[in-house]
């Protein structure tokens, strides 16, 4: 298992409070996921899906916008898992995403479809970086 945090730069620290990296080689990981702010992640490799207490199911997807959730997720993911994420704080939604965050409540979505082709370009960029400090230069300059 790997793990590594980096923290964005200063110009967006109103956006995202923190990057980080996770990598687990294992087959399969099952955990909860308490209600939060939202995330971005971005997958390398593996897939999910996120179980909500509300009755709501959403897979994951290469490049996946978690919402804000008032409930918490089970998660199954089949591994091996590589991925970057960002924690979002509330202005994420609007000043980048141009969405509104209640109507991504309790779901993880396509960020694609949300937010445009332009994200397949950055996760490549990012999957070829050689730690977390290089992927937050590159989530920096793309955001």
């Amino acid at each position: 298992m790997e793990f590594a945090v980096a923290k964005p730069s200063a110009a967006l620290s109103h956006v995202f409070s923190l990057y980080y990296y996770i990598k687990f080689d294992y087959p399969l990981i099952a955990d909860i996921e308490r209600a939060d702010v939202g995330y971005m992640r971005f997958m390398f490799q593996g897939d999910a899906t996120y179980e909500y207490a509300d009755g709501g199911t959403s897979p994951a997807h290469p490049v996946t916008l978690v919402g804000p959730s008032t409930v918490h997720a089970n998660y199954f993911m089949n591994g091996p898992l590589d991925t970057f994420g960002a924690v979002l704080l509330p202005e994420f939604w609007s000043a980048i995403a141009g969405l509104d965050a209640s109507e991504h409540m309790n779901k993880a979505s396509d960020g694609l479809i949300l937010l445009g082709d332009d994200y397949e370009a950055v996760r490549v960029a990012l999957a070829a970086c050689a730690s977390v400090e290089e992927m937050a230069r590159v989530a920096d300059n793309f955001f």
